[in-house]
């Protein structure tokens, strides 16, 4: 009977699992974190990841409010004023804010938009995102330059948090003279505009766009076109453009080890569970991990939420679920991570895990 009740409660998190988590697969990444939950107002305080400013929303369904957590990333429609948590379907109504961001001059009046879509795509205007301009140098890797200015991309790709970074050459043997822009495309769309001072005879510079970062895991196309406005007079105009077909940096969360942590003289046991990093790109943010224990002579299952921290790629993390179990205690543990679907990850298939730690 014990056993059929730890199934029957199993099944019934998996179900809520279900209902509050989206499908596992890739998502567009949120544009908002949980900053406070007011339980009795049933109004969560969030934050707009890329400029700061507050809002607020508020929760009509008690069980999806208990089961929010502060550090939870989440998707806003501000022309809408709504809130959701798979970035699909709204589950509740914003009812204060933004409120006001960084003071202003805190980035170009060229920048782009605010969330307006479920997305967190930016559109419209936005001055708190400037790209960020690397130091002006030789350029390297460039071919004999013409005699007049030569703009050439000579290098397209992602940083570890999936920005889209690229350089910018003058590959010819004269200053540019004019200001000009270098266009970023993810899969077609423009994600920025990056404006460039003159560059002078052979040199370079590294950009990294704030805007133009892609929200999936899957195989994308970069573009990146230098002048597009023909605004600079170049020894060759042909050669302004570059393409990359790639898969961004992701990270991917995976239960690497569940075991027996045996303490007095072997005779009680803690579990160990160990969380790693496999992917190649950073977790940004804490996730969390449900974890239910369910012990021989035991008749409810443990359940517990274990934060997991942000973990760069082939770093790991180690923790114990309450409880300590005798040496003659069958275990059977499993775990969720990343139960409230935070992360966009490489392979969410991997995330759940089942094992049963026998009697010593």
């Amino acid at each position: 009977m014990a056993l059929r009740n730890k199934a029957l409660t199993f099944a019934a998190l998996s179900i809520l699992f279900t209902a509050l988590a989206p499908a596992a697969q890739a998502q567009p990444a949120a544009c908002c974190t949980i900053t406070a939950i007011n339980g009795r107002a049933a109004t969560v305080t969030a934050k707009i990841n890329s400029s700061g400013q507050t809002f607020e929303f508020r929760v009509a369904n008690p069980l999806l409010l208990r089961a929010l957590r502060p550090g939870q990333s989440v998707y806003a429609n501000f022309k809408a004023k709504q809130v959701s948590l798979d970035g699909k379907s709204a589950c509740c109504a914003i009812t204060a804010g933004p409120s006001a961001g960084p003071a202003a001059g805190t980035g170009p009046a060229s920048g782009r938009g605010s969330p307006n879509s479920f997305g967190g795509g930016l559109t419209g205007k936005q001055a708190s995102l400037p790209a960020q301009m690397g130091p002006i140098g030789p350029a390297i890797g460039c071919p004999a330059g013409p005699a007049g200015p030569d703009l050439v991309i000579t290098a397209l790709g992602f940083d570890p948090a999936r920005h889209v970074t690229y350089t910018i050459a003058n590959c010819g043997q004269a200053v540019t003279q004019q200001p000009f822009i270098v266009d970023l495309y993810l899969k077609g769309d423009r994600g920025d505009t990056v404006e460039h001072q003159p560059l002078p005879a052979r040199s370079q510079q590294t950009v990294t766009s704030q805007l133009a970062q892609y929200q999936g895991c899957d195989r994308v196309q970069l573009r990146a076109v230098a002048d597009p406005q023909h605004i600079v007079t170049e020894a060759n105009e042909n050669n302004n453009e570059r393409t990359l077909d790639t898969l961004p940096p992701c990270p991917d969360l995976v239960v690497q080890e569940i075991k027996q942590d045996w303490e007095d003289a072997n005779t009680r046991y803690r579990v160990q569970i160990k969380v790693g990093n496999t992917g190649n790109g950073p977790s940004p943010v804490p996730v969390y991990a449900r974890v239910v224990v369910f012990a021989s002579g035991g008749s409810i299952p443990q359940q517990e939420n274990q934060e997991i921290p942000a973990l760069a790629p082939g770093q790991s993390f180690i923790f114990h679920p309450q409880g300590k179990h005798l040496a003659t205690t069958t275990t059977d543990i499993d775990i969720f991570v990343d139960f409230f679907k935070q992360l966009v990850e490489a392979n969410e298939e991997n995330n759940i895990a089942h094992k049963t730690l026998g009697p010593h």
